[in-house]
Order: structure tokens, then sequence, then C-alpha cells
């Protein structure tokens, strides 16, 4: 590892698997607390399983449909955000985010 360069080399056999995890802070010396990133993705994992487990689901034998909603669903939950009341679809992603408008309430249109 350089001042600009880290590279690691992984030897595998072919049915082999690693996880390799990188925390990269912008500053002179050490930060004071380490990164906690696997306890906030298991957190952020557990949450969506919760959030998940009340949507309506709809499997079927077309397994390219259900990859489809899958992922449709995945992507509605990202833009969801917790308010006081409900979780929200926010709309105006990246631009500008708000949980009320025409977008908002196409979304939500959408998933009645």
């Amino acid at each position: 590892m350089t001042d600009t360069r880290a590279s690691w080399v992984v030897d595998l056999d072919s049915d082999e698997q690693t996880v390799l995890s990188a925390e990269v802070a912008c500053g002179e010396g050490r930060p004071a607390t380490p990164g906690r990133f696997l306890v906030a993705l298991h957190g952020l994992r557990r949450e969506r399983r919760i959030l998940c487990a009340g949507a309506a689901q709809a499997p079927n034998s077309n397994e390219l449909f259900n990859v489809v909603i899958g992922r449709a669903r995945s992507d509605l939950y990202t833009l969801t955000a917790d308010t006081p009341l409900r979780p929200d679809p926010y709309a105006g992603i990246p631009w500008f985010s708000t949980m009320f408008g025409r977008d908002g309430i196409l979304t939500a249109m959408l998933c009645v």
C-alpha cells in the first residue's frame, strides 16, 4: 500500500469465495472509531426484510416476471423514506427529493 494505491493479491480455487472490504477516510491520522459497515449493512438488510414482509406478493411460474417484479420492489424501497406517519416513496431523486407532488402521487397510484 502506498499513499496513492492499494492492491491485493488473492489466490482462490475455482470453488472458493472471499469477501474484501476496504474503508476509506479523508483527513489526517486515523478516524476516532473504526467504521461499522457490516453492522450497518446487516441492520439495513433486516429492516428491508421487515418492510418487504408486508408487501403484496405475486409469485408465479414465470421466473423472469418474478425477477422483474422483485427488482421493481427493490427500486421502490430504495426510494422510500421513513416519515413520522409512515414509510413514503420520495420522488424527484436525485435532484430534489420530496414526499409530495406529481411524481409521488403517480408512484403511489402505481403501487396500489
